[in-house]
């Protein structure tokens, strides 16, 4: 098994009465080279077994190496991609892109497999080789305008078509346990619009970047709520989807507002006294950085009471950092930066979405089982506090202090360097 893959990319760029276009064209390809199990509910199944004969050797009603294969052929697209830009007005130029985009399925849901050694017949996983590529297409169109002292403006709106997403499923006919593999089922709408106004120039120069964004799908990732197909006798096959709702979902990854505000000022290069030759207070710059965000979906849940998928969200996350730097020059022509920075300024925490909002029901079911008369063993918590009592509690299965595994930034810190190009 060896397989192929191969990519080709050819772009222009075309310019004619201020229209500025680049037509992109990418070419992709690949075949995994193997062979597969045609029957996808019943991969063993030898299909020239004979009921009216002892199912034994070259008879055998389920062998891997009777059954049914066929070989995987050439997956090949075209992606074209298109940008263009023009003028509408002296300060006004309109913008569009357009863009095709494949990925093919990784190796380890296509081609990996697990079966039991004890039991070659019992399958555990197998690998998907006719998985088709995901797919996104990508359209976006916005303005930019220059405004008064210095200022401009972009403002965007974008949509994104996301196909053939990757999602585990299970598979059995009759009354044969089920086995894991991957099929093309799922699906993503991604749209929002961007706004930003930039200061690129001066010795005050900033910006102020915001993104609104919502993500829906029918499932956050490839694991989640998987469905079961059960094929029968008679051919029919039966579709079990508990947890797949009929409405589309937030997606884990959404986040619906995103803000970037960045600031910098810079002293004058002739600011201040000369001192041996140099003036000391001049070419300062002191940089800050600002990013807000909203937290992702999660989905709650206490005892007693339905799942609502992605019913919540996490908090807002705030980070600030501080630069302060000047450039100088050395002897030999060199030149190099010296800098102070503060990570975290604030010392503001942002909550690891996995530990908090998501896996910390696998502590809480260790802690039930060391108390059960205390805490609950199903659902997940959405109290920052609560998380932190777990971590700190007696029944914690590690000695070590693990605190800082609920939190996904560092603390506060401070850094002092020199750097030189040589």
């Amino acid at each position: 098994m060896t397989p192929f893959e191969i990519g080709a990319f050819v772009e222009d760029k075309v310019e004619y009465d201020g229209l500025i276009a680049r037509l992109g064209l990418r070419f992709d390809a690949y075949n995994l080279n193997t062979e597969y199990f045609s029957d996808l509910y019943n991969p063993y199944r030898n299909p020239d077994f004979d009921p009216t004969q002892p199912a034994v050797g070259e008879n055998a009603e389920r062998d891997p190496d009777l059954a049914a294969r066929e070989q995987t052929s050439w997956v090949a697209r075209l992606q074209p991609r298109f940008g263009a830009s023009f003028p509408i007005s002296v300060n006004t130029v309109f913008h569009l892109n357009y863009g095709s985009f494949l990925q093919r399925p990784p190796f380890e849901r296509s081609l990996g497999s697990r079966i039991q050694r004890s039991n070659e017949l019992a399958i555990i996983q197998l690998g998907n080789a006719r998985l088709k590529p995901e797919e996104t297409r990508m359209y976006e169109v916005g303005v930019a305008q220059q405004l008064p002292l210095g200022f401009t403006m972009d403002a965007s709106g974008y949509y994104k078509d996301v196909r053939n997403l990757v999602q585990l499923a299970f598979f059995s006919e009759g009354v044969d346990i089920p086995y894991q593999t991957y099929i093309n089922r799922d699906y993503a709408d991604i749209r929002g619009f961007r706004v930003s106004v930039q200061r690129r120039s001066g010795l005050v120069r900033g910006s102020v970047r915001y993104r609104y964004e919502v993500a829906t799908g029918k499932t956050s990732s490839a694991e989640d709520a998987p469905p079961q197909f059960i094929r029968d006798l008679d051919g029919n096959v039966d579709e079990q989807r508990d947890g797949i709702g009929l409405n589309d979902i937030l997606l884990d990854f959404d986040r619906t507002h995103n803000l970037i505000l960045q600031a910098s000022a810079s002293t004058p290069r002739e600011l201040g006294p000369e001192i041996a030759g140099a003036r000391p207070f001049g070419r300062w710059t002191a940089s800050i950085r600002t990013r807000i965000r909203s937290g992702r979906p999660y989905t709650s849940f206490e005892a007693g009471q339905d799942v609502l998928v992605a019913d919540a969200r996490a908090p807002m996350e705030y980070q600030t950092s501080l630069k302060v730097s000047r450039p100088f020059r050395i002897a030999s022509g060199a030149e190099g930066s010296l800098f102070f920075e503060v990570s975290n300024l604030f010392n503001q925490r942002v909550y690891d979405y996995n530990r908090v909002f998501r896996d910390v029901r696998n502590l809480r079911a260790y802690d039930f089982a060391v108390n059960p008369g205390e805490l609950t063993p199903d659902g997940f918590t959405s109290d920052p506090d609560e998380a932190l009592a777990l971590y700190l509690g007696d029944s914690f299965p590690y000695e070590a202090n693990q605190v800082f595994r609920i939190y996904d930034n560092s603390p506060r810190s401070y850094f002092l360097g020199l750097s030189v190009d040589l």
